[in-house]
């Protein structure tokens, strides 16, 4: 018998607990998104507090620095994902990404050098063709670009979600919310694992 299917009365504040992480997560996209769209309509102002802010801007480069790249505003969803691709990709254990808008996103400079790896139609990988440094992922199904949190040093890494833990070969008991797959709102089944 599954864990799930002895949960009984135990179960019920686990669930609970889950789905207010889960639906924080959600919200935190939803809010980055119209920020975006704020951005985008008045870049000079900020959506906080309707005061005049410059928009965030993060750089970062490749290992040789051949390779510039530049993030502005903020991510749309930060976290982790554990799925075999990345784990071989990245050369680690789990790969810490941060989801941004495409137009969000630009190579400032050293474009010449930057090559591309297609594996699947979900994921179109981008690297310095001099140094081999993995600069960031487009992922077209889903409408946005993962630049790797490693890329961008100034960024404040907050992950909210691990995505593809059924695959995990590094078990992380964090509180966050933890899909088999990936949140309904990205395509995915939205079933979440236990820690």
């Amino acid at each position: 018998m599954t864990r799930w299917a002895r949960g009984g009365s135990r179960r019920a504040p686990y669930d609970h607990h889950r789905r207010q992480r889960a639906a924080k997560v959600v919200s935190l996209v939803e809010r980055a998104q119209r920020d975006v769209a704020v951005a985008k309509k008045s870049p000079e102002r900020s959506s906080k507090q309707g005061r005049l802010t410059a928009m965030a801007k993060y750089s970062g480069e490749c290992f040789c620095g051949a390779v510039q790249v530049e993030a502005s505003g903020e991510p749309e969803a930060m976290g982790y994902c554990h799925c075999r691709s990345c784990r071989s990709w990245s050369g680690g254990p789990i790969n810490a990404f941060s989801l941004w808008k495409p137009d969000a996103v630009k190579i400032t400079s050293g474009a010449e050098h930057v090559g591309m790896f297609q594996k699947t139609p979900v994921s179109q990988r981008q690297y310095c063709k001099k140094c081999g440094g993995h600069l960031l992922t487009n992922h077209p199904p889903l409408g946005l670009v993962d630049v790797f949190s490693a890329t961008l040093p100034t960024l404040k890494y907050t992950p909210g979600v691990h995505v593809n833990y059924a695959e995990t070969v590094l078990p992380m008991k964090d509180g966050l919310p933890k899909f088999k797959d990936f949140p309904a709102e990205f395509g995915g089944s939205g079933e979440q694992i236990a820690e």
